[in-house]
């Protein structure tokens, strides 16, 4: 099956029957819809009675939709069509159904508005899905003695839409993986029944950041604030999308993925259930004190944890990742063509250089972007970050001396991440930025400036 979505719009004729005025009548005949995925029978099927009427007297028309399926649908338009006149009492000019006359010939009244839209539940079990759509019927007041005996037959057509229900599935590799290296996240979404995949849509992958510590295997539901990891994937002929990301932060995180149909009309939306992902270093955080300065390694993913302290610089090497929380460095840091670095609640006492990063740049995030927050840092001897392009963000941050934003691109790892945020620091220095792309926002927290500001931070609002 194509990756195009069709509109699988469903229509069912029943055969004329008798309808009588002044009595209950009903009328039964399955449809049979060319094309449609068939359980037992045809698509569904409609019968109908009316109360007792009397000339000027409102009675109901209430038709029965009884859906075979185990998908669900939607009558979204039905015509009820009287076949033929009885003797002394025509139906053009002495019937009324749902405010509107019969007409034409033969004589008809097509309903597309309400009561219609009715959703029908599809077949649970043994137990077909079913739904009533009631309609005033009115015999004309002026109407003769034979229209209170008379007998109308009627036919009803119908068009539905059906919806296929979805499930969607998630699963990740690696899992465990290491914080700054990639990890792919692949979600299956499966239409029932199977003739309606693939399901034409997009999926959106999510991280739960509140709370942040649901158990795999909970309902997406059970979320209740989450982020995007990246964009929507288009799913493919094979059922799945996929994402890959280096952003995420290190711990036990929970993510979800949320299909959304291109044509809800056909396909439900769902999402999956937590999954688990452990995102980890090459080795166990250092928490204590390092003499002589600190390295990371071409490749390595390490961690300056809460107790750390540096008395020295440290130096990130070529695709090398870096995590301080809590951590103090009493020296510079400096990272040339690194992968990912962040920076929380951690003090750098000799000004940090970051250049030509790889991957997602983050110090701090000034509280903005969910639980748990990434604490605000102090940092001595300015800040530059120039000529990468995997996207920044800094904020909440104390900068003693200036703070330079050069060259950079890309956007970062999550939905709010589509451009690079300097916001809510106070700089003792000068704010420059020049040549990102996309430039740079203030993430509606302006920052404290004591010196110029040129470039893309010109405005003394940014």
């Amino acid at each position: 099956m194509s990756g195009t979505t069709s509109r699988r719009v469903r229509t069912g004729l029943i055969a004329a029957g008798t309808l009588l005025l002044t009595a209950p009548a009903f009328i039964s005949n399955p449809a049979h819809f060319p094309g449609a995925v068939l359980a037992a029978g045809s698509d569904f099927s409609l019968s109908g009675s009316v109360s007792t009427l009397a000339p000027g007297v409102s009675g109901t028309l209430v038709l029965t939709v009884d859906n075979p399926q185990v998908v669900q649908m939607t009558v979204t338009q039905l015509t009820v069509t009287v076949t033929a006149d009885p003797a002394g009492c025509s139906a053009v000019s002495n019937l009324t159904l749902d405010g509107s006359s019969f007409a034409g010939n033969p004589p008809a009244v097509t309903i597309s508005g309400s009561p219609l839209p009715q959703l029908v539940g599809r077949k649970t079990g043994s137990t077909d899905g079913s739904a009533t759509i009631s309609l005033p019927i009115v015999a004309a007041r002026t109407a003769g003695v034979a229209c209170q005996t008379a007998s109308f037959p009627f036919s009803y057509t119908a068009s539905a839409t059906y919806t296929a229900a979805t499930s969607t599935t998630l699963t990740s590799s690696p899992n465990p993986s290491m914080f700054g290296q990639p990890a792919s996240f692949t979600a299956t979404v499966t239409a029932s029944p199977s003739d309606a995949n693939p399901a034409v849509g997009s999926v959106t992958f999510y991280r739960c950041t509140n709370p942040a510590n649901l158990a795999a295997g909970s309902a997406a539901s059970s979320c209740t604030s989450s982020v995007a990891i990246g964009p929507a994937q288009a799913v493919n002929n094979s059922d799945q999308a996929s994402l890959t990301t280096s952003g995420l932060p290190p711990g036990s995180l929970p993510i979800f993925a949320t299909f959304t149909p291109t044509d809800s009309t056909n396909y439900t939306s769902s999402s999956s259930t937590i999954l688990t992902q452990a995102v980890g270093f090459s080795q166990p955080c250092v928490t204590s004190s390092v003499g002589g300065g600190y390295t990371v390694g071409s490749g390595q993913s390490l961690c300056l944890g809460s107790g750390a302290k540096v008395n020295g610089g440290v130096t990130v090497s070529n695709g090398g990742s870096l995590y301080l929380n809590g951590a103090t460095v009493n020296g510079s840091l400096t990272a040339s063509h690194g992968g990912a670095l962040t920076l929380c609640g951690s003090t750098v006492g000799g000004g940090a250089t970051i250049s030509n990063a790889s991957g997602f740049v983050m110090v701090g995030d000034a509280g903005d972007d969910g639980t748990p927050a990434c604490a605000a840092n102090t940092i001595k001897g300015g800040i530059t970050i120039s000529n990468g392009t995997g996207s920044f963000e800094v904020g909440g941050n104390s900068i003693t001396g200036g703070a330079t934003f050069t060259g950079n691109t890309g956007t970062g790892p999550f939905g709010q991440d589509a451009t690079p945020e300097i916001e809510h620091n106070t700089v003792t220095g000068g704010l420059a930025c020049s040549t990102n792309n996309p430039a740079p926002s203030n993430g509606g927290q302006p920052n404290s400036v004591s010196g110029t500001r040129s470039g893309q931070c010109v405005a003394g609002s940014f």
